[in-house]
Parts: structure tokens; sequence; C-alpha cells
């Protein structure tokens, strides 16, 4: 015998509780089912979000690398300054500087990388946050100007005719860099949104913008007849051996090595 009684949801309850149970069990599926979907089209709406965030997070992070390599590069500026104060103006060589403790290249030289070190700096701002994306197991130094920073006498910095436009560290495979394609290792790199960062003689850092990451030094397409580098090329060096045309527009070489010995 059922008893005339209405539950909460306004049905009659039986004793079993069945048809309650029933229309409970209906209520909760399609409650369910609308979750689900709305669950969906919010994952949805994420990814889209997302996928239109990404770019702008790379970007973001692109930026904030080639900020700390210019931080870097100003830092090593302030190295090659106490060098410049304390050794006659002269710049350290590239490779080859003999102390009592062996030889050393210039970054050694310049930061704490050992006990013949001058700790100018340290070893951190001597290489980019940014692997060598053709090599990433390589420690990713900066490249030294080894076209004008090679010699047995490097120049010194009072003989450098345009200090604001004089490569001196930048962006490179190795940690020497130079004018000639011959040697691949001794490549500039773009990398940083195909931008180079350079530091300069006057110890001033900033980006440079290749148009050919392949070929940064520049080509046919970016060079006149009179070797005068265009827009968004490094540029070859053009100068003589005798120095007679050192002072180009590519930054490369602007000494005045006739003065420098």
């Amino acid at each position: 015998m059922k008893q005339d009684k209405k539950g909460f949801w306004g049905l009659h309850l039986y004793p079993s509780g069945i048809q309650q149970k029933s229309h409970i069990s209906h209520f909760v599926r399609k409650m369910i089912c609308f979750t689900l979907i709305e669950l969906l089209i919010v994952i949805a709406i994420i990814a889209i979000l997302a996928s239109m965030l990404l770019p702008a997070l790379v970007q973001v992070k692109n930026m904030a690398q080639s900020v700390k390599c210019i931080s870097n590069l100003k830092q090593l500026g302030l190295a090659f300054n106490f060098y410049n104060s304390d050794y006659r103006g002269y710049y350290p060589h590239s490779s080859s500087n003999k102390t009592i403790y062996g030889t050393f290249s210039w970054y050694e030289i310049l930061a704490d990388y050992n006990v013949g070190g001058l700790k100018y700096t340290n070893a951190k701002t001597v290489r980019c946050s940014v692997p060598n994306k053709d090599n990433p197991d390589a420690i990713p130094y900066y490249g030294y100007n080894y076209t004008v920073l090679g010699n047995q006498l490097a120049p010194r910095l009072e003989h450098c005719a345009a200090p604001s436009g004089q490569f001196i560290v930048m962006d490179s495979k190795s940690f020497l860099v130079a004018t000639y394609n011959s040697v691949n290792t001794y490549f500039p790199l773009a990398k940083h949104s195909r931008k180079i960062n350079i530091l300069y003689a006057d110890a001033h850092a900033g980006g440079f913008k290749v148009m050919n990451e392949l070929n940064p030094w520049g080509n046919v397409w970016c060079e006149d007849p009179n070797n005068a580098t265009g827009p968004g090329c490094l540029g070859r060096w053009s100068a003589s051996v005798t120095g007679k045309s050192n002072i180009s527009q590519s930054g490369w070489w602007k000494f005045k090595i006739a003065e420098a010995r």
C-alpha cells in the first residue's frame, strides 16, 4: 500500500523510494552532461587563447634574453676599459696572452676563470645565455674581433678613429669572430630575433638586425661595387694591409694601424 506523501521534489514517495531515485538519477545525468559540455567549451577557449598568447610569450622571453645579453656586453665593456687603462690603452690579444700561469685567451684574461685572470669581470659575462642552435652543446661565448684584435700586438684604443662604430665583441659561434667566412667557426650569429648584439669600442652595446641570417657579413645584395655596406649587413672588411683604407662603414676595422705600433 503506497503512502500518499509528497517528497522534496513534489513527487509521491513509495516505501521503496524507487520513483524518487529514478527521477534524481535522470536529473543528475542531465546536470553531468551539461557540465561536461561547458567544460569542453572552456577548455577549447583556453586552448585558443593559449595559442594566441604563446608567440607573444616567446617574444617576451627572447627580449628578456637579449636584454641580459646586452647587460653582459656592457659589463664586458667596463672590463675592457679597465684593461685599456692598466695596459697603456692596448687591447688584450685574442688567444695568446702569455702570463706566468700559462697562455690565456682574451676572456680568460678579463674574467675570474682561474688564478691568472685579472678579474675585471666574472665568467658569466663572457657568454650569452642563448645557445647556438646549430650546436647547442657548445659553450656560447661571445666572439672577439679577431680581424683587428688578433695581432700579436693589438691596437690601442686611442688610435681608434670611430670608437662608437668599432666592433669589439659580438654574438658568434665561437669566442672569436672574423670578417672572412672561410672559417665557419668564426661566423657572427644572429641569436636574438635576427639581431646580433655587439659591444663597441666606446663601451656601449646594441643590437644589429641583419637582413640575411645565413650571411650577416653582406653579399652582392647588400654591398655596392665600392664595398659600402648597405642597411642590415655587417659588411666584410675591405681595408688594405697597410691600413690605408681601414676606416670603413662596416665597423670591422676603424683603427689607424700605422699609429698603433
